[in-house]
């Protein structure tokens, strides 16, 4: 026997569903009796079809998503939604155009999750149910978190009062002294979904590190000078060009986009027409003037990968969501509740005599008919739904006597 969840939803439907499911065998049990002809029972048969159709069919709504990217990249992505009033936030879930589920995480109006975008169109639907009490779909992922830490497989983040303490990149620290001196002076506090990590401070300086990404999105409410102090292991910059570190004191300033410093490994900071310095004084330090927004991302290797991030930061995918799309079947919730009540319970509850069997989708109602007794059998075309708006067609088999 395949099992089920139970919720309010499904009792009260179940409770609805018993009250009609009577009223149909009463009618069943009265044309059954001497009289009886085909038309009488096929019209019945249909009557008690369509009255299990009715009590358990529901609606799943699915907006199409079109996201144009200019490159092929694997991408964390944040869409706002703002659902109705009766919309079930738990059912919340993104899936790809063949509907199969996207791990995701639902939280402030906003979907969030990591995918492979390729260039050009990518087609997905944002899949959801109304008035209904489904329980929330529990991702696993690798990002976790601490008052003071937030890791995921490819980097570890240490936090302090002063801003970002330590970044380990495959196993390399890439910092030194304090770090990353964000001009913060208070312990953050960390909103933790599985797909995203929000670090938030009371200055209104907000860091985001994302599930099996290895860049920090760091924007601010106001202008702000921070400063990055990196080992003195790195021995090359690039800022459009290639260029070894060497002398002491100031390297390069400038208003860009891109600034890599990198060995056999690195450490890029992106934005729009930033204003920034490399220097090589006690550390190597990269110091940004008047700034609201940038990112930091770790690479392997030297700026090449850094040079696609920079694009893909400066010219996001568009998202476009559509009217959304409906479709309607038997619940597979409902169905699995169903087959737990037992044939005697039913029995009790509609006291006409006729006895029956039901069979649905593998899930069954009734008794075995006997082979001694006039057996009526109907069959009828329905459609099996379930959350992610998978349609499975399939036949209501009936049998009375």
């Amino acid at each position: 026997m395949r099992k089920g969840y139970f919720s309010l939803d499904m009792v009260i439907g179940f409770v609805i569903f018993l009250m009609v499911f009577t009223t149909a065998v009463f009618y069943i049990g009265m044309i059954l009796r001497p009289g009886s002809n085909a038309d009488q029972i096929n019209n019945a048969g249909a009557e008690f079809a369509r009255l299990i159709e009715k009590d358990m069919s529901w609606t799943v709504y699915l907006v199409p998503v079109f996201m144009t990217s200019q490159n092929t990249t694997q991408k964390p992505i944040e869409i706002p939604f703002h659902p109705e009033d009766n919309t079930d936030i738990n059912s919340i879930i993104m899936g790809y155009e063949n509907q199969t589920e996207i791990n995701s995480s639902f939280v402030n109006n906003t979907i969030i999750f990591n995918a492979k975008i390729n260039k050009g169109q990518n087609n997905f639907y944002l899949i959801y149910t109304k008035d209904t009490n489904l329980e929330k779909r529990i991702y696993s992922t690798d990002l976790t978190s601490t008052a003071t830490e937030v890791k995921n497989t490819v980097i570890n983040t240490t936090l302090a009062s002063t801003g970002i303490t330590q970044i380990n990149f495959n196993g390399t620290d890439f910092l030194q002294g304090i770090g990353i001196n964000l001009t913060t002076d208070e312990l953050p506090t960390i909103i933790a979904v599985p797909h995203r990590a929000e670090i938030k401070y009371a200055s209104g300086i907000t860091a985001k590190i994302y599930s099996n990404s290895s860049k920090i999105i760091i924007t601010s409410n106001h202008t702000f000078s921070p400063t990055i102090y990196l080992k003195k292991t790195y021995s090359n910059y690039y800022n459009t060009t290639t260029n070894t570190i060497t002398t002491s004191g100031l390297q390069f300033t400038g208003a860009i986009d891109l600034l890599d410093v990198y060995s056999t490994d690195g450490i890029s900071i992106i934005g729009n027409n930033l204003d920034i310095s490399l220097y090589n004084n006690t550390y190597i330090e990269i110091q940004l003037t008047d700034v609201t927004e940038f990112e930091i991302y770790l690479h392997n290797g030297d700026y090449t990968d850094a040079l696609l991030e920079k694009d893909t930061y400066l010219n996001p995918p568009t998202t476009l969501l559509l009217i959304p799309e409906t479709k309607t079947g038997i619940n597979l919730g409902q169905l699995s509740t169903l087959n737990q009540t037992s044939y005697q319970d039913l029995k009790t509850q509609f006291s006409k005599g006729t006895d029956f069997s039901v069979n649905i989708y593998n899930y069954s109602l009734g008794i075995e008919a006997p082979t001694t007794t006039n057996v009526f059998g109907m069959k009828y075309p329905v459609s099996i739904i379930d959350r992610f708006a998978k349609v499975d067609n399939t036949t209501i088999n009936i049998l009375l006597w």
